[in-house]
């Protein structure tokens, strides 16, 4: 990364976790000018270098799964989108409604979730608990009443990903500084 730390920029960022270092590229692609991120440690050193990094899409707010739909395509799509070797393993997602007190509000619910995401592009289903049975046979489903089932979920390599974000923002023009703290 960079040395010496500049006196005047277009845009800074500070931190170096996976949403910085996104945002550096982002806006370093759209020719913002001179993007600089400052790292007080090293890319990935705080939450998104030890988050167990769960990539799913199954979410109940339009809004956020439309947002987390575009942010799914870039790393199930890394190596075309980012560059660098693939960050994202799909596992497959499932999302229980278990048979006890208030399970009709809470079926009622999954099959709207699972409504909206296919709507917006998502693809979910409900599948019966035997058939997540066949999915996962040592699954234990007496007290399930439905499952939510997203096939395409999984997780990144938290670390990968923030350390090739960086690298590719610094490709797209960012400048990138670390053991650099910002102070008011």
């Amino acid at each position: 990364m960079m040395a010496d730390l500049p006196t005047a920029v277009d845009v800074a960022i500070v931190g170096g976790g996976i949403m910085g270092t996104s945002l550096a590229w982002a806006l370093a692609k759209r020719g913002a000018g001179r993007v600089a991120l400052f790292e007080r440690s090293v890319i990935a050193a705080g939450a998104s270098g030890r988050t167990g990094a769960l990539l799913r899409q199954h979410y109940s707010n339009r809004p956020e799964a439309m947002l987390v739909r575009e942010s799914f395509q870039v790393f199930s799509n890394w190596p075309e989108v980012v560059g660098g070797p693939p960050v994202h393993t799909p596992t497959g997602l499932v999302v229980i409604v278990d048979a006890g007190r208030g399970c009709e509000e809470n079926l009622a619910r999954l099959h709207r979730n699972v409504a909206m995401q296919n709507a917006v592009g998502i693809p979910a289903s409900v599948i019966s608990p035997e058939q997540l049975q066949r999915l996962q046979p040592a699954t234990r489903v007496d007290d399930l009443t439905a499952v939510a089932f997203e096939p395409l979920s999984g997780y990144v390599d938290a670390i990968a990903a923030t350390q090739g974000m960086a690298r590719a923002a610094m490709v797209a023009g960012a400048e990138i500084y670390e053991a650099s703290p910002v102070t008011a």
